[in-house]
């Protein structure tokens, strides 16, 4: 892997295509066009990475990040979200595909504060909250009295499920909050 180079060089760096540099003029922007037909523009800034586009792209659509493939367009290469736009041959005017991944329904674990784990089948486009509404009526606690954990990091109730990065019978940890409102530290590996 070559050594990394300071920003100011970013104009140095080799590209396929244009070469996107800190002297984008600030009208810049870049083209997207969706399958049904459909094309906006986004602002192009330096740097930025394939993250930051999806949520702008996520913002003008509102189709989430998670369900979002994006392709440089004409030649059909999916960005690779580790890269800046730049060091992928995308510049000013450059156009990216948007391909909507549908979602499919995942079987996930929860397992409460017993060490007892339970599946539900959830949609990655679903909130944490409607979750908290499923497990709630399956444990018979109220949903405002326990939190939700995964990875180690605490569920907020407005993320959907597919920004949290869920996979097949992952495990989520039931945490019940102490007399107060606060929770217990969070569960997890």
């Amino acid at each position: 892997m070559p050594p990394a180079r300071p920003l100011s060089q970013l104009g140095q760096l080799p590209t396929r295509g244009p070469r996107l540099t800190r002297d984008v003029p600030q009208d810049s922007y870049l083209k997207v066009k969706m399958l049904v037909g459909e094309e906006f523009q986004v602002p192009l800034r330096v740097p930025m990475t394939v993250q930051e586009l999806r949520q702008q792209v996520a913002q003008k659509t509102g189709v989430p990040t998670f369900q979002q493939r994006l392709l440089l367009h004409p030649k059909g290469t999916v960005l690779q979200d580790d890269q800046p736009l730049g060091l992928q041959g995308l510049g000013p005017e450059s156009t990216v595909l948007l391909v909507v991944q549908p979602c499919e329904p995942l079987s996930i674990l929860v397992r409460n504060s017993a060490g007892r784990s339970r599946a539900y089948k959830v949609q990655l486009t679903q909130t944490v909250a409607q979750l908290k509404q499923q497990v709630s009526q399956q444990e018979g606690v109220r949903a405002d009295q326990f939190s939700l954990v995964f990875q180690g990091r605490p569920m907020e109730d407005k993320q959907q499920l597919g920004e949290l990065g869920l996979t097949l019978n992952c495990t989520v940890y039931m945490n019940p909050y102490l007399r107060g409102g606060t929770p217990h530290a969070p569960r997890g590996p």
